[in-house]
């Protein structure tokens, strides 16, 4: 992933606790301890129906970092800032009409380092939770698409219009030339073939109900497709101990191949798994190197996983997530398995879309008859 020189944390700590807070509170949440993120549950046979019983808003699944972007008003100063799930918050500056900062609001996206066009970064735009102090969380997805679309705009301005307050209609927009801040593109599930190419890396779909409001935590409406299906995994190696990957279990830790080896008779380790080894060998060095003795090495890990057969699951490092501060639910592994086994492919999705697009056609046909 590209870097981005201009993401550094926020080191006021009151406005890096503000902008914590202000994510709890916009998610309905505002006592607990941890970012509670809504979050999507993978496509399987047994969700795929729900494409047909409910109104759903497609758009693609990027292949970046979810942030909650916030915008507050701390000591009659600014303050913008972008939250990870694990709650580390960076400063972003920002120009945006006065009432969003003073009145507070937060915005839910993906930040995609270099997918802009000279390898600027993107913070894609899909939600809205607060906007001017107005809760946006349980209203209708399409009037929160609305909002966001009122204060993003939909592709990158030119340099010579961003730089024009009076030409960009009150978008929000990065002072740093280095980022860019747009709104997601998004249509009906019914029109999923009109879904345009973007520029942006990509691995899958995301649909998000039309007609509900935001569910924090496991929201079983919110569903993902995706091309591959990586799992968020706890890696702990101690000094000269062994290696091992435990995911949640609901408070407590459960073995990552105690969980997949339930469904699968072997387990393997992919040829990208030498680059994991190779990530740990070079932190316990610098460990020594720095005080004497070997460190213990913890980190969430993103691995894929691949059938090999029926009865084999190839595993192989992908990347570290110091934006997550908590490996996967084993219910959440359980239904990417699902999600790998039942195998749904995109020709199946259009083809579902179509036929959703029959069904409102023939109901807009029926209505108007008795009309």
């Amino acid at each position: 992933m590209a870097s981005c020189d201009w993401l550094v944390p926020l080191h006021h700590p009151e406005r890096a606790r503000l902008a914590q807070q202000a994510v709890r509170a916009a998610l309905g949440r505002p006592t607990v301890s941890h970012i509670p993120a809504d979050n999507p549950v993978s496509l399987d046979r047994t969700t795929l129906p729900l494409l047909q019983a409910m109104e759903y808003t497609a758009a693609h699944k990027a292949d970046g970092v979810r942030y909650f972007l916030v915008l507050a008003s701390h000591e009659d100063q600014p303050v913008g800032a972008l939250v990870d799930r694990a709650g580390s918050t960076y400063q972003v500056l920002l120009h945006a009409r006065k009432a969003l900062y003073v009145r507070g609001s937060v915005f839910d996206g993906e930040l995609c380092p270099g997918a802009g066009p000279s390898g600027e970064a993107l913070f894609l735009v899909f939600n809205a939770l607060v906007v001017s102090g107005v809760a946006m969380r349980d209203l209708d997805y399409n009037q929160r698409l609305h909002a966001v679309r009122t204060h993003f705009p939909a592709r990158v301005l030119p340099s010579t219009v961003a730089t024009a307050s009076h030409l960009v209609g009150g978008y929000v927009r990065a002072l740093d030339p280095g980022l860019h801040l747009l709104a997601k593109e998004t249509v009906p599930f019914a029109q999923l073939a009109s879904l345009p190419a973007v520029p942006y890396p990509t691995d899958g779909l995301l649909f998000t109900p039309t007609h509900e409001g935001v569910r924090s935590g496991r929201n079983p409406h919110l569903l993902k497709w995706k091309r591959t299906n990586p799992l968020d995994v706890r890696l702990r190696v101690e000094p000269d101990g062994p290696l091992t990957m435990t995911l949640d279990d609901d408070g407590a830790a459960a073995l990552l191949l105690d969980v997949l080896q339930a469904r699968y008779a072997t387990v393997a380790w992919g040829p990208r798994m030498r680059l994991l080894e190779a990530i740990v060998r070079g932190a316990h060095r610098c460990s020594r190197a720095f005080s004497g003795r070997t460190e213990t090495f913890e980190a969430i890990v993103e691995l894929a996983c691949e059938r090999r057969g029926d009865d084999t699951l190839e595993l192989n490092y992908l990347r570290l997530r110091p934006d997550k501060g908590t490996p996967n639910n084993v219910h959440t592994v359980t239904r990417t398995l699902l999600s790998i086994e039942d195998n749904i492919t995109d020709a199946e999705l259009l083809a579902l879309s179509q036929r959703r697009a029959s069904l409102r056609a023939s109901r807009r046909a029926a209505a108007a008859s008795y009309g």
